[in-house]
């Protein structure tokens, strides 16, 4: 199972504090619980879906888009950039809006809107998902925090493939809570 899907945390949306988290494995034979390393803390894995958002903030925050025009071109779900494909499991419209694109959580979608406007230059990219604080570790009172990673363009192991594969959730690090700190920003009129 996803861990970003498995650790139940709760912030308060005005303060961002943790008001609960629960690192408890049982064990099915004695019933008995016992703690656990919190992954929720510890542990960077790669976003997936989840930072799809911060993706569509830093387009929108590139250019106005209309985002019910149906000018996004999804064809069969899949997309090859280099030698590797960007595949949707799930979508039948050959076509989509931007808006759609993020309700679906289109794949294609995604990395086709970021390559429009930072193919050219990947750092602006990544300089935004800097700015909305994600490569900042968030300095917690609990013990163990991962440090976050986000690749750059100056990186040795950047590839051609990258900013695709940044922008719909993979070859970065970040831990469930520090997704979680990111959404309640969002929710909370940007102040994290």
């Amino acid at each position: 199972a996803d861990r970003f899907d498995t650790q139940p945390i709760k912030l308060e949306v005005e303060t961002g504090k943790i008001r609960a988290i629960a690192n408890l494995l049982i064990d099915t034979a004695t019933g008995q619980f016992s703690e656990a390393r919190n992954f929720a803390v510890a542990d960077a894995e790669e976003p997936g879906s989840t930072i799809k958002l911060a993706s569509f903030m830093a387009v929108l925050e590139k250019e106005q888009l209309d985002l019910d025009q149906r000018n996004i071109k999804i064809g069969n779900g899949r997309y090859k950039v280099y030698d590797r494909i960007v595949k949707d499991s799930h979508l039948t419209r050959a076509n989509l809006s931007p808006r759609e694109v993020f309700e679906k959580s289109s794949n294609v979608g995604t990395v086709k809107l970021v390559e429009k406007y930072y193919k050219n230059n990947p750092e602006e990219y990544i300089e935004r998902l800097y700015s909305f604080g994600l490569l900042n570790k968030l300095n917690l009172d609990i013990i163990g925090e991962a440090t976050p990673m986000i690749k750059s363009p100056s990186d040795d192991d950047w590839y051609g493939t990258t900013l695709a594969w940044t922008s719909h959730g993979y070859e970065s690090r970040l831990t469930p809570l520090q997704i979680l700190a990111f959404y309640n920003s969002v929710a909370n009129n940007g102040e994290l």
